[in-house]
C-alpha cells in the first residue's frame, strides 16, 4: 500500500524591526530627524545618509543608548493583529538581526515581553538565510534578507515599507500578509 508523504509543517519567521516595531523613527530621532513615510526616498534602506552621518557614527550613537533604545521602540499599531493573523497558519517564531551592541539582545527580548509577545520563541541572528528550507516562510522588510532566504530554499513575504520595493505602505498590512500566507501554505 502506498502512502503519501505528509506535507512538511510550515514554520513562519517574523522579523521585528520594520515589521513589528518602529526602528526607523527611533533611529532618526537619535539624530534630531523625524520619520515621514510619505517623503522617504524610495528603496533607500540605509538611514545613515538620510540623517547625515556615516554608518559607523550611526551605529555608535545608537549603541551608546544601550538596552533602552531597543526596549522602548514603538510597536506598530498592527503588531497584535499581525501576530494573530500569522498564528492562523503556524505559531510564529521571531527572527531578528541584532546590532553589534551587547545590549541589543536583552533590549529586543524585553521589548517582546513588554509588548505581550514574550511567550513566542525568538532567534537572534543576522544570518536569517541559514534557517531557510522548504516549508519555512520569512516575513521581513529587508529585500536583501528575503533574497538570501529564497536562494537558500525558503519562501518570503516582503513586508511593505518605504525603504524596500513595496514602497509606502498604503494597504492593510495584516490582510496583505494573510493573503500571501494563504497562497504559500496551499
Amino acid at each position: 500500500m502506498l502512502t503519501r508523504s505528509p506535507k512538511p509543517s510550515t514554520t513562519i519567521y517574523l522579523d521585528m524591526d520594520g515589521v513589528l516595531c518602529d526602528f526607523v523613527s527611533a533611529a532618526m530621532a537619535v539624530f534630531g530627524h523625524e520619520y515621514n513615510p510619505q517623503t522617504w526616498p524610495p528603496r533607500q534602506w540605509d538611514i545613515a545618509p538620510i540623517v547625515g552621518v556615516d554608518t559607523v557614527t550611526f551605529w555608535q550613537r545608537i549603541n551608546q543608548l544601550g538596552e533602552d533604545f531597543w526596549t522602548y521602540l514603538q510597536p506598530y499599531p498592527w503588531v497584535h493583529d499581525l501576530v494573530d493573523a500569522v498564528s492562523e497558519f503556524a505559531r510564529p517564531i521571531i527572527l531578528t538581526s541584532p546590532s553589534r551592541s551587547p545590549h541589543c539582545l536583552s533590549g529586543k527580548r524585553q521589548w517582546l515581553i513588554n509588548n505581550g509577545l514574550g511567550d513566542l520563541q525568538a532567534a537572534y541572528t543576522p544570518l536569517k538565510h541559514h534557517l531557510a528550507a522548504p516549508g519555512r516562510i520569512l516575513i521581513d522588510d529587508s529585500a536583501s534578507n528575503g533574497r538570501k532566504f529564497e536562494e537558500a530554499g525558503g519562501e518570503v513575504i516582503l513586508f511593505p515599507q518605504p525603504w524596500n520595493a513595496m514602497g509606502v505602505y498604503t494597504l492593510d498590512v495584516v490582510d496583505y500578509v494573510r493573503g500571501h500566507l494563504e497562497e504559500l501554505t496551499r
